[in-house]
């Protein structure tokens, strides 16, 4: 019997969380086969030993990649230079290590979907938000309900849109993916990539937990590291650029609201403040809600207070 689903886990030092991300992964209830691709990036903590101990209960459904040398530090894009070649699946999941999936049934749901309907290119969930502990602190995806999602909403609410752990998509769609993918292939190119292709789906269904803030994170990293931060902000504004020609201005305004983001992201984060007094980001500014003015302010003002403020607010949420 073929693959139908090929589920793709990428793990670092994630030791507390691995466990339940695999064994909500394994307990899937289906009717067609699946697979699940375990990335391990050199761990130093005991991630490794788990990884392989599942892999070794489960040698037909679990395929471990375990790295002697960290890949991420290298650049490599371990998505598409290392476990998209070995993909078998008709459709592709992701699930980090850190987060899992919270309904028994939901690859069988998302495939029953897109079986029926080809043109779907990008099949999503709700999810739950969880804190570093499991401790449930929100929803994510604010969607109205189950029904279909317009690029127009994927582009405009960037990498927040979905939880990564709900996409399901066509693996066919991997073959060839556009340059803007290949330059910086992140969740939010993902997202406009797939939904792009065809159309999106969402099921209401909270299906997956996002766990928020976790050791090593993205936004633990965009928060506490100003390079990483940086590099971030560059890569997202040269790729929408990017993406704006080849997809002939389709979504010029879209996008160049989400570039104009960016950019003012990136100067608020270099502690440039005279650059947003230069034309396009001097009207941006002007559109920002009071909220936003407010922390603009303290950030260029009182950087102190700001930081504060922010670290007690974090910590509220976590």
């Amino acid at each position: 019997m073929s693959i139908m689903v090929s589920i793709i886990c990428n793990t670092y030092n994630q030791e507390s969380y691995i466990k339940q991300a695999i064994e909500s992964l394994i307990n899937q209830k289906t009717d067609f086969e699946y697979e699940i691709i375990i990335h391990d990036d050199a761990s130093t903590d005991s991630t490794t030993n788990i990884v392989k101990e599942y892999a070794s209960r489960y040698p037909d459904l679990i395929i471990p990649i375990i790295e002697t040398e960290n890949q991420y530090s290298k650049e490599v894009d371990i998505l598409l230079d290392i476990e998209l070649p070995i993909v078998n699946g008709k459709y592709f999941a992701l699930c980090e290590g850190d987060d899992y999936w919270i309904d028994s049934l939901k690859l069988q749901k998302q495939v029953d979907y897109m079986e029926q309907h080809p043109n779907c290119t990008l099949c999503i969930h709700k999810a739950i938000k969880v804190s570093k502990e499991g401790r449930n602190i929100g929803t994510y995806g604010e969607f109205s309900g189950s029904g279909i999602i317009p690029i127009e909403t994927v582009i405009k609410f960037g990498g927040a849109f979905c939880a990564t752990n709900s996409i399901l998509a066509p693996t066919r769609l991997l073959k060839s993916v556009p340059k803007y993918l290949i330059n910086y292939s992140i969740d939010y190119f993902w997202q406009i990539y797939l939904a792009g292709e065809g159309y999106t789906y969402c099921f209401m269904d909270k299906m997956s937990a996002y766990r928020v803030n976790s050791n090593g994170s993205w936004t633990q990293r965009t928060r506490n590291d100003i390079d990483f931060c940086l590099k971030h902000f560059k890569h997202m504004c040269d790729n929408l650029k990017l993406y704006d020609m080849e997809t002939e201005f389709k979504y010029h305004e879209l996008i160049q609201d989400m570039y104009l983001n960016y950019l003012y992201k990136y100067y608020v984060a270099k502690g440039e403040f005279q650059e947003l007094k230069k034309e396009p980001l001097k009207t941006y500014v002007k559109k920002l809600t009071l909220k936003e003015k407010i922390k603009l302010y303290l950030k260029h003002y009182f950087p102190n207070i700001f930081e504060t403020i922010s670290k007690m607010r974090q910590n509220i949420f976590e």
